[in-house]
């Protein structure tokens, strides 16, 4: 046997499991025998973590150079490529991308396994729902036969059983959204529907109600209403005469007296009122003086005539424009029109007259006394809800 080629390495000593200071020589090739268990693979992995001592003959290599390939090695670097025969993947970097790669395939495998189960169930679901829909139609159609028997016109444009159950829902006054696997209606709701089986539910309207209004609108006598009338405006007329005294400012003796006295209103109410061909004083009874009627027309100066005949034109005007509104909403309150909002209507038009009786009372003592300071309520807010009830009204 030829002599063997020696390695850099001239020495190694080894102290851990199985060794205990173990030391040969090394030649450029070596193999090592053993049964399993006698420390082969403690051998190898001595070389790799440094609890081997080596001796170099001169400089020794670097860590990174001593290489170890053990089954360590080939499970940290080797990988199989795609599950193909053959084909490998080799550097631990490879490997460990590969595995993340296997790792997130499988992964995705599992979420796309619990999609495919979530569609599959939803379908199941979508199954169940229409199933269930259709029964609930067909409860609404069964339970609606006697009104649709009994009024056939008034529900001939619901011949479809979904648009049918779609309308009584739409209609239904304590309207839920309930769970997606409970019925539409609770028990309470389909007694109102189907018109009330307990003793304590009252349905929302009589059968004998529906029939009056079924001859209303489908009766071979149609009766025929006019719509409510509406108000030319909102508003009443307004004057700056009302908030400011009317005062005569002649300057006669005679007026200069009556002003001071502040008569001026009580003589000429008492001289229009009481005046007799007796020339005698209303009040006394003493006779006139002979210029009496000059002395009291001199009273009155050209401003003051005027702002009397603005104020008696204005009290007119918001005469008949209350009248206009009066002879307009009187007849909306004696329209026969069938809706429930007749009374409320009635009842607004009853504190508008109050309060405009009380307006006109006002606008009657500041014609009596132009010296007086009045001001009107104003009745455009109360005017207003008259005119949007009987739009609502109109509108249906």
């Amino acid at each position: 046997m030829g002599k063997k080629i020696r390695a850099n390495i001239t020495a190694v000593k080894i102290n851990g499991p199985t060794y205990t200071d173990v030391t040969f020589s090394p030649s450029m090739i070596n193999f090592f025998y053993g049964k399993n268990g006698t420390g082969k693979s403690t051998l190898a992995k001595a070389f790799k973590d440094g609890s081997a001592e080596l001796t170099w003959e001169g400089d020794p290599y670097p860590e990174s150079r001593i290489l170890i390939y053990n089954e360590d090695f080939i499970v940290k670097n080797v990988q199989s490529y795609g599950n193909i025969p053959g084909v490998f993947t080799i550097s631990e970097v490879n490997a460990r991308k590969k595995q993340e790669a296997d790792e997130k395939a499988a992964q995705k495998k599992a979420v796309d396994d619990d999609i495919r189960a979530k569609e599959s169930e939803t379908r199941e679901r979508d199954k169940e729902k229409s199933r269930l829909y259709t029964e609930y139609t067909e409860a609404i159609w069964e339970a609606a036969k006697e009104f649709r028997e009994k009024f056939p016109l008034a529900l001939a444009y619901l011949r479809d059983k979904k648009k049918f159950a779609d309308k009584v829902e739409s209609l239904t006054l304590k309207l839920k959204r309930p769970d997606p696997d409970a019925p539409f209606f609770d028990e309470e709701d389909m007694a109102l529907v189907s018109g009330g089986d307990e003793e304590d539910t009252e349905p929302l309207i009589t059968v004998e109600e529906i029939a009056a209004l079924y001859e209303t609108v489908h009766g071979k006598e149609q009766p025929s209403y006019s719509t409510y009338q509406l108000f030319p405006s909102t508003e009443l007329p307004s004057s700056d005469l009302l908030a400011k005294p009317i005062i005569s400012r002649s300057d006669t003796e005679f007026a200069k007296f009556i002003r001071a006295l502040g008569n001026l209103d009580w003589v000429t109410q008492g001289h229009s009122k009481y005046h007799t061909e007796g020339k005698k004083c209303p009040y006394c009874q003493q006779d006139l003086p002979p210029r009496f009627e000059e002395d009291l027309a001199a009273c009155y100066d050209e401003q003051y005539k005027d702002e009397v005949k603005k104020l008696s034109a204005f009290v007119q005007r918001y005469k008949d424009a209350l009248n206009a509104i009066y002879k307009a909403a009187n007849a909306n309150c004696q329209n026969s029109f069938p809706t429930s909002r007749q009374a409320e209507y009635k009842a607004k038009f009853d504190v508008f007259m109050e309060k405009a009786r009380a307006n006109v009372s006002l606008l009657e003592k500041k014609v009596a006394t132009p010296s007086e300071e009045i001001e009107l309520e104003d009745l455009t807010e109360l005017l207003s809800d008259l005119v949007k009830i009987a739009c609502d009204i109109n509108a249906g």
